[in-house]
């Protein structure tokens, strides 16, 4: 499961850097919000969910040094607009493992659960499908000028 987050949120990446960014932007934030809510619910502590995230900053940024795109090296100014991006991740995952814990806290003591392994799965592959299925509509009704030019893998 966590593999197929950072998997949706690597895909996520080359938009938040081309003309796109603007429309994507929501969609990584609530996918980040997503990841730290499931953090929750795989009990980990908000530390864990930050440094899943370090983790994602330091194989991209050295995937993108090791092995650039075709285009040629990654400037500095992206490498530092990447650096902002999984920051700003990083708080919206704080954001949803809170809420997440918040609401496990304070929600009724009579209502089950849905903390199972699978259950948390499910639930996040379904959400995960959503991603999907937004970022597919998001590129496909952006304008003809912003789809002209194609990301960096």
């Amino acid at each position: 499961m966590v593999g197929r987050f950072m998997c949706q949120l690597t895909a996520l990446l080359p938009w938040l850097l081309g003309p796109h960014s603007s429309h994507i932007q929501p969609l990584w934030d609530s996918t980040a919000e997503l990841f730290g809510s499931i953090g929750a619910k795989r009990d980990l502590a908000a530390g864990e969910i930050i440094e899943e995230f370090q983790i994602l900053r330091y194989v991209v940024i050295r995937q993108l040094h090791s092995d650039p795109p075709r285009e040629g090296p990654v400037s500095l100014r992206d490498t530092l607009r990447l650096n902002r991006i999984v920051d700003r991740g990083i708080v919206c995952a704080s954001v949803g493992h809170t809420d997440a814990l918040f609401f496990r806290f304070f929600e009724e003591q009579d209502t089950p659960l849905e903390n199972s392994p699978g259950d948390i799965v499910r639930e996040a592959e379904a959400q995960l499908a959503l991603v999907q299925e937004e970022l597919a509509q998001i590129v496909e009704i952006t304008p003809a000028e912003a789809t002209s030019r194609t990301p960096r893998n």
